[in-house]
């Protein structure tokens, strides 16, 4: 059975609101089950070039390939998927490679953002307002790996 896990290649940015990414872009693969919404969700994050999408995956067992393989800086996950949820492959690759996770869901409970962050996320996105809440989310995440070797223990906190 072949992998739904995909590389690709983007560039662009928003320079202006993170001025200190100069000599580094955020490497980041997307996964979610549904094709559409990972277009929207690289489409937004392709207009960044301090970010890189260079890979994407449908489920989440895909993203723990993907994510062994590219070592991205960032996933950018939905919670419910098929095969492996989100907030059990985000536990996973939190523990195992101390990955940068923002989780998204089109459920904003207070609940699953607690399950979210208590998984290992950095941040809980809804999906509805993902325009509106993914670059304050990714400037805590550029804030937090400016800090070498503390990083983890800051991302933790969540």
């Amino acid at each position: 059975m072949a992998s739904a896990v995909e590389i690709v290649m983007g560039t662009k940015s928003y320079r202006d609101e993170l001025p200190h990414l100069e000599s580094h872009k955020l490497r980041a693969v997307v996964v979610d089950d549904s094709p559409n919404f990972i277009q929207v969700i690289c489409a937004l994050m392709e207009l960044d070039e301090a970010v890189d999408v260079v890979g994407r995956a449908s489920n989440g067992a895909d993203a723990i390939q993907a994510v062994a393989h590219l070592q991205p800086d960032l996933l950018v996950m939905d919670v419910q998927m098929p095969l492996l949820d989100g907030l059990i492959a985000a536990s996973f690759l939190w523990q195992q490679f101390g990955t940068a996770i923002i989780l998204m869901s089109g459920d904003e409970a207070p609940q699953l953002r607690e399950e979210c962050l208590a998984s290992g996320a950095v941040a809980f996105i809804y999906k509805p307002n993902f325009r509106e809440e993914f670059m304050p989310a990714l400037r805590e995440i550029f804030a937090l790996t400016e800090e070498p070797n503390r990083s983890k223990d800051l991302l933790s906190r969540h």
